[in-house]
């Protein structure tokens, strides 16, 4: 018996990933994003997303409190050990792939998790938001 094996494949343009914070990039305070943002360095502090993803690439790190209005993709860590105030919070899917690692408390609309990512914290499900007719 053959097992086929999942894989997420990300197109910039298509998912409308405009910002970035390079390997080696250091953010930290307060950032509000319009468009999705790939990080490949470490943001410490608030973060909102909207208008496009939150790809936290491998090597990747974040702290703090992380509001997606869209889906997130996790290669890299979101927290650290011991963590107790790191949130993140997704409007949409929140992916785990299989190089995550995270603490802290994720809220989300759905979830998905890949053979090897690693919770280390509390996971809680919203429910959708009906838009009035």
């Amino acid at each position: 018996m053959s097992k086929r094996a999942s894989s997420i494949v990300l197109d910039p343009l298509v998912m409308n990933i405009v910002n970035r914070i390079a390997p080696g990039g250091r953010s930290r305070g307060t950032l509000e994003l319009a468009g999705g943002l790939l990080l490949q360095g470490e943001h410490r502090g608030v973060l909102s997303v909207k208008d496009g993803p939150l790809v936290i690439y491998q090597g990747g790190q974040i702290f703090g409190e992380v509001i997606v209005h869209g889906d997130v993709y996790v290669f890299g860590t979101v927290g650290a050990d011991a963590d107790e105030t790191t949130s993140i919070t997704v409007m949409g899917t929140m992916h785990l792939t299989s190089s995550a690692v995270v603490y802290g408390t994720m809220k989300c609309l759905k979830f998905a998790t890949y053979d090897g990512a690693q919770i280390h914290g509390k996971i809680e499900t919203l429910l959708p938001v009906l838009e009035a007719a």
